[in-house]
């Protein structure tokens, strides 16, 4: 999401807000700061923001204390402290994750560095640019500088030979003691750019060297290699191989993780979808069913209306064909969304609704999911029978 101003500064408190602004030598009227109103202070303040003339490390820090304003933002930010216990009793006093990302950027900024590179593997772990695959476990990896010299070498060697870029590459590592991997992050320079920019008012243009941004991670306890890098299967090649041999320093193969089908078609079945009250679920439901003739012929989509929890599929089916539910048998499943009702919370008369959206064969939105709904998710979706199966 891209960052705004505005918004930004409504969500921080007053006093953390004072204090950063004061170590980015910004004074501020202390008339402004005694605007009682959130909306109105955070207008003033954008205005003093974009008045003054030399703001732009105080911008960029609040642009990265934004990116890390989320679960696993904190998640990292609380991973890479120097004392997680007394970080974690710090940030119980705070309002929001917005007010911490920035506080620790201010109280931590080498590890604000080093959970940026972890948000960067979590973040990217499950999406279009990863890939994962199995090593063997148990293996103590190579920090030399040579080994470490030579997988550089070979990352930057693979973007000239390719694209032209790649003139430098620097790695770093990090331990991820949470989980017992090995994090190593690749920042690579990427093809010149020339970009207009405003410096003292005057418009000119610069030549950048941005940098591509990557990274590989190791589980000791399984061997589970995740790799993350643009450029397709080529660039992955490059680097899960060179990983292997310069840092891992073994000639065992790796085997790819392949991703499994979803079991859908036991939802042409009518079911009943009970929940686990603990979960502080109230009811789950089929919304949605999206259906392939079985001859090859056409496409249907049974969506129930998401403002009547008590509708299915299911009834859908029963009321609008003759052969009520039993028509779905003559479809493959391609698609489902299942909804997951959650419990009001106290004093309010209407709890969540989660869309949770399963495509055949193994496309879902789970990993846009907050990491506790989604081993809530997760859970359910095993209890019902739809768990991936071996394809």
């Amino acid at each position: 999401m891209a960052f705004k101003l505005r918004p930004n500064l409504r969500l921080i408190p007053a006093p953390t807000l004072k204090r950063y602004f004061a170590s980015h030598g910004l004074e501020v009227p202390e008339a402004t700061w005694a605007t009682k109103k959130v909306g109105p202070l955070a207008d003033r303040l954008a205005d003093h923001v974009l008045q003054a003339s030399s703001v732009d490390a105080l911008l960029a820090g609040l642009v990265r204390a934004a990116a890390l304003a989320s679960t696993k933002g904190q998640t990292a930010l609380i991973s890479s402290a120097p004392d997680r216990a007394a970080l974690t009793e710090t940030f119980a006093k705070f309002e929001n994750v917005q007010e911490r990302s920035l506080w620790f950027l201010m109280e931590h900024p080498a590890a604000f560095e080093i959970a940026e590179m972890r948000h960067f593997l979590d973040h990217h772990a499950e999406r279009q640019f990863a890939r994962h695959n199995t090593a063997p476990p148990g293996i103590a990896v190579a920090r030399e500088r040579s080994n470490v010299g030579a997988f550089e070498a070979d990352v930057a060697g693979h973007f000239r030979r390719t694209e032209g870029s790649g003139l430098s590459c620097r790695a770093e590592f990090v331990d991820r003691e949470e989980d017992g991997s090995i994090q190593l992050t690749l920042h690579i320079q990427g093809l010149p750019a020339s970009q207009i920019e405003v410096i003292g008012g005057n418009y000119s243009r610069r030549i950048a060297h941005p940098t591509i941004e990557a990274a590989v991670s190791y589980r000791l306890a399984d061997g589970h290699l995740t790799t993350i890098i643009r450029g397709g299967a080529p660039a992955h090649e490059v680097l899960c191989n060179s990983f292997r041999a310069n840092i891992l320093a073994t000639t065992a193969e790796l085997a790819p993780i392949k991703a499994r089908p979803f079991a859908l078609d036991g939802l042409i079945q009518r079911r009943a979808f009970v929940p686990e009250v603990t979960a502080g679920l109230e009811a789950v439901r089929l919304r949605a069913l999206r259906l392939v003739e079985r001859n090859g012929g056409g496409v249907l989509t049974i969506e129930a209306p998401a403002g009547k929890p008590d509708v299915s599929v299911y009834d859908l089916a029963t009321s609008w064909f003759t052969e009520g539910t039993r028509v779905l048998k003559k479809f493959y499943v391609r698609g489902a969304t299942l909804t997951f009702h959650f419990l009001p919370p106290a004093g309010k008369a209407k709890g969540r609704a989660l869309n949770v959206e399963l495509g055949w064969p193994n496309s879902s939105n789970l990993k846009q999911l907050d990491p506790e709904e989604r081993r809530i998710v997760e859970d359910h979706i095993a209890r019902f029978g739809l768990s991936q199966i071996a394809a």
